[in-house]
């Protein structure tokens, strides 16, 4: 009688790929652009709350850390039973907040 071997399958490349971790250097450059992007956004929006800040102070004549808390506190979230109210009234204080900007920018200029 014959001997009979078994034989080993063959294996593909996407078999022998498929345990392997990506590099780490690979991971870093994934997350690199959305990383760069926030921290851009972050600046941007500290540099708003600071101008918009230098505006309140500007015409409240407060202290530096009064009027950074103003500006903190003016973008906070309202509770559903008085929505209808302060939802109207942060469209005002966003647009308040636009011109105070502005004026903010504009205060450091010699020619208006």
């Amino acid at each position: 009688m014959a001997t009979v071997l078994p034989l080993k399958p063959a294996t593909t490349k996407a078999e022998t790929r498929k345990g392997r971790r990506p590099a780490r250097t690979s991971a870093v450059r994934r997350r690199a652009p959305a990383a760069g992007r926030g921290g851009v956004i972050l600046v941007l929006i500290a540099l708003s709350l600071s101008h918009l800040a230098h505006g309140v102070r500007i015409v409240t004549g407060c202290e530096a850390w009064e009027a950074m808390a103003m500006v903190v506190t003016a973008g906070t979230r309202a509770y559903k039973p008085v929505a209808k109210f302060a939802n109207p009234a942060l469209i005002v204080a966003f647009a308040w907040s636009a011109g105070l900007n502005a004026f903010a920018f504009s205060a450091s200029t010699a020619a208006i």
